[in-house]
């Protein structure tokens, strides 16, 4: 029988018992618990890999693959900037505001999430003499969780748009362009709003100075701040955690789905009206009248071109919908499970094998779930650009173009 090994944790949490276990000999059979306990490594062995594996994600593979998807993101959003802000592009007032502030917000995403995945991931960002390093994480961390949940919104309020103006084309074009600005700027000011309190997740953290002397540097370290253990943040933590997400989620469905049905069944109604029209002016009889769901787009007949672009903006609104709601359930799946496995292993819990165990492979599911919620998230914020250029033959045309009038504009100022 090989001697058990004992080493002390400062706390009976997953990840200090996970260190205990990684950290040991390996020709040790136990491992001694924090309270005493002796645990034998073998209930955790068929797991033992899953974790070492996990760890490898954590901090190489993960954080490469995200800084990846950043770049493209930000290039991506740019992209979309150049050719939707272009004058001869869709000038409709709502959707080029909604797309713009989307795209903007995606941008401001992907720029703060490189410095903050680089000195999080790739640094000792606590416990670290340069006090900027630790400054700069809790900053970049504000900023992108402040962004994510404003692209979420904005994503919501484009849908709702257009939404409205399917189901109610007469109430929405009705509307004049000073009305639908207001309606513009209010939307995204109640999502600025409401991102805010995205803010809950870095104000729970404080930087400490230690150690520090007339000769010697100060170390500064990430600490829980008060503010984590207040109502304000469980309630907070509740809204945007759960709350939120689940609301986007059931809401992008149902617009979804009530939008493609109206579409699908315009598309099946459109031919026939449009024949029964022109036999009936051919005739010279005078046409009857249309009902609510096609009056609108029937005045558009001889108008080949806005039919067109308005079925650009129904790909590009459902790519954007798409995403939204696969990040959602990414966030939603994550909240529910850890609902379910429950936080922190107790000093008492430790005494106890089947639930140590429990805790153990808990953690190493919760790494893997939140691995992948954050990969979605990234793929949400990097791939917009890429699904309309893939989706959307106008958006791909006018992209062209810019790129081409990009390239006459440069070349002629090379040449002067």
């Amino acid at each position: 029988m090989n001697a058990s090994e004992e080493r002390i944790a400062n706390h009976c949490d997953p990840k200090r018992l996970w260190n205990l276990i990684v950290n040991s000999q390996e020709n040790t059979s136990t491992v001694t618990l924090p309270s005493g306990y002796i645990f034998n490594k073998s209930e955790v062995s068929n797991l033992y890999y899953a974790y070492v594996i996990s760890q490898k994600l954590d901090i190489v593979a993960l954080p490469i693959l995200e800084i990846v998807l950043a770049v493209f993101g930000i290039l991506g959003s740019v992209c979309i900037l150049i050719t939707i802000t272009h004058q001869c592009y869709s000038q409709r007032l709502t959707f080029k505001s909604f797309m713009v502030a989307l795209s903007t917000s995606d941008l401001v995403f992907n720029v703060f999430a490189m410095p903050f995945v680089s000195l999080s991931r790739f640094t000792t960002f606590s416990g670290t003499p340069h006090a900027a390093i630790s400054y700069t994480v809790l900053v970049t961390m504000c900023i992108v969780n402040v962004a994510s949940l404003f692209s979420d919104l904005t994503s919501l309020c484009m849908m709702f748009e257009r939404y409205v103006s399917l189901m109610k084309p007469f109430y929405w074009h009705s509307r004049n362009r000073q009305w639908k600005k207001w309606f513009c700027i209010t939307a995204l000011l109640l999502n600025a709003c409401m991102s805010t309190f995205r803010l809950y997740s870095p104000l729970k953290y404080r930087i400490e100075a230690t150690g520090g002397t007339s000769t010697k540097v100060p170390l500064y370290y990430v600490t829980f701040s008060d503010f984590r253990g207040t109502l304000w943040h469980r309630v907070l933590g509740l809204i945007c955690d759960i709350v939120l997400p689940l609301t986007i989620l059931v809401a992008m469905l149902y617009f979804s789905l009530q939008t493609v049905t109206v579409v699908k069944k315009r598309k099946k109604i459109l031919p026939s009206r449009i024949a029964v029209q022109k036999s009936f002016i051919e005739g010279g009889v005078v046409c009857p009248p249309t009902s609510s769901l096609t009056t609108f787009s029937i005045s558009n007949v001889d108008q080949p071109e806005k039919t067109k672009e308005l079925d650009s903006i129904n790909m590009l609104i459902f790519c954007t919908a798409a995403l939204t709601i696969i990040c959602e359930v990414a966030y939603t799946y994550l909240w529910f499970l850890n609902l379910s496995l429950g936080d922190e292993v107790s000093m008492n819990d430790c005494m106890n094998k089947d639930l140590t165990r429990f805790k153990l492979i808990k953690h190493v599911l919760n790494r893997y779930s939140a691995a992948v919620t954050n990969f979605v998230e990234f793929v949400t914020r990097a791939c917009n650009f890429y699904n309309y250029l893939t989706f959307s033959a106008v958006f791909r045309s006018q992209f062209v173009e810019r790129m081409n009038s990009l390239k006459i504009m440069i070349s002629n100022k090379c040449l002067y």
